[in-house]
């Protein structure tokens, strides 16, 4: 028998500003959850439920981004830490309107949520299919994660100076140029050098709103650029994969887990196996996402 999706208001939801989802949700988690160590070796058996889990939450996850309520967050919100303390999202509280809806075990209940809008990565802004692992692999939800993005996983490879090409490791890079068998060449090398990354915190003011803060970052990442897109991912995919990442914080874990338990899985009683299968569940729905829906760049 297939199941009837409902969603529903919490009792103050509709009147509520939009909550900030960046760093309560992870509260909703255990320790280990989202931790690197949460890894699923190669051969384990657990990767052959990925699949069939997939199958089976991502119509709920679907109806959720359906339903959920994005917008962009106001230019005077509270900085990452302070933020944590005054966030409330109803996903982490029972509501007992939903858990008394119905007794129907066919029927699931879908609660609506508003949030907002996470931030795009400069360079995936700027060239999204070249960089659609920064999408697909990184959740920025404020300006110093966009920072600390860029600092950590966007450093300038040594090139050489002439043809511009890039290399893994500076030696090799000096070896190719005391050869001197390239060719002159204007290619353009991305990547953020030593003094970009010093201007990218010493630049930065929490009074100027989260608009003109990621305004200049794209401006010290690509001086030459005359326009300066909009920030955040709000449209297609981008706003889809935004959601189901705050909503798989909250309620991914769970899921999983009461898909092992329904299918009496030897693993189901372990918890760093199941947050690591719920990671690699969260990356095939994403990637069913982008495969359903490209995503375009937003240019304004």
């Amino acid at each position: 028998m297939s199941r009837v999706y409902q969603d529903y208001y919490s009792s103050d939801s509709s009147e509520s500003e939009p909550s900030d989802l960046s760093t309560e949700s992870n509260r909703a988690l255990s320790d280990y959850e989202l931790e690197e160590e949460c890894i699923l070796e190669e051969g384990d058996q657990l990767h052959s439920l990925r699949q069939d889990i997939l199958d089976s939450v991502f119509d709920s996850v679907q109806i959720y981004v359906s339903t959920a309520e994005y917008e962009a967050p106001p230019d005077d919100r509270l900085p990452p830490l302070k933020r944590a303390r005054t966030t409330n999202w109803n996903l982490l509280q029972e509501d007992k309107s939903s858990s008394e809806a119905s007794e129907d075990p066919n029927v699931v209940i879908i609660p609506r949520q508003r949030g907002y809008f996470h931030f795009s990565c400069p360079y995936y802004r700027r060239k999204p299919e070249k960089y659609q692992a920064c999408l697909l692999g990184h959740d920025l939800q404020s300006i110093e994660d966009v920072i600390h993005h860029l600092q950590e996983d966007h450093t300038e490879p040594p090139y050489c100076p002439i043809c511009r090409q890039p290399f893994e490791r500076a030696l090799v890079r000096d070896n190719h140029v005391r050869a001197r068998v390239c060719q002159v060449s204007q290619g353009e090398v991305d990547g953020v050098n030593e003094r970009q990354k010093r201007r990218l915190e010493k630049q930065d003011r929490i009074q100027l709103g989260e608009t003109k803060r990621w305004a200049r970052i794209w401006k010290t990442v690509f001086p030459s650029s005359d326009d300066v897109p909009q920030p955040y991912m709000s449209l297609g995919a981008e706003r889809e994969i935004s959601i189901i990442r705050d909503f798989w914080k909250v309620k991914g874990l769970s899921m999983v887990s009461e898909y092992m338990e329904k299918q009496d899985t030897p693993d189901q009683h372990e918890p760093v196996k199941i947050a690591a299968l719920s990671k690699l569940v969260l990356q095939d729905i994403l990637n069913r996402v982008l495969r359903d829906q490209p995503t375009k760049s937003e240019t304004c």
